[in-house]
């Protein structure tokens, strides 16, 4: 396998905080486990831990205002706790896939739903759910106070694209 490149570190570890933290507690041991470039050593013994750490968090920033745009209902439930309960759900997190604000709302929703299950709006989440699976349809019945119970219906249409319905029982 190739040596990593220091763009493609400096990625990764602004990316995931245990990498950070690994860089922070032995950056010379932490150069040698990602095979960084033998040529790109040096520049990136020189990064600050707390500079990354600072950057990290003004890229999670803008990760967490295009998870509260994907989920509304979710992140006014939670409040101002949202911002902290993102942090810690996205802290170590490898992407795996193209769309990272959808794993990142997908992890956020999972983390809100063991701690604290009122917190999670069900539409939202089954929307996370479906969107990264590879399910062709995907069927919920979905009960949220002060509404009338809705079928909520996923139809995977061609590749990544697809269709999202709610059926309301009228009374």
């Amino acid at each position: 396998m190739a040596a990593v490149d220091f763009i493609t570190a400096l990625g990764r570890v602004l990316h995931d905080g245990t990498l950070r933290d690994a860089f922070a507690h032995d950056a010379t041991a932490f150069v040698k486990t990602i095979d960084l470039r033998e040529s790109d050593q040096a520049s990136f013994l020189r990064l600050s831990p707390t500079d990354l750490e600072v950057q990290a968090r003004v890229l999670l920033r803008k990760r967490f205002d295009q998870v509260r745009r994907l989920l509304p209902r979710t992140c006014q439930a939670l409040g101002k706790s949202a911002w902290e309960h993102f942090v810690v759900s996205v802290r170590s997190s490898e992407a795996y896939g193209n769309d990272t604000k959808v794993q990142d709302a997908y992890r956020f929703c999972t983390h809100v739903a063991r701690v604290q299950t009122s917190g999670v709006c069900a539409r939202e989440f089954n929307r996370c759910r479906f969107a990264i699976s590879r399910r062709g349809v995907s069927l919920h019945l979905v009960k949220e106070s002060g509404r009338i119970p809705a079928i909520q219906l996923f139809v995977r249409l061609r590749g990544e694209r697809w269709r999202e319905w709610r059926i309301y029982a009228g009374v």
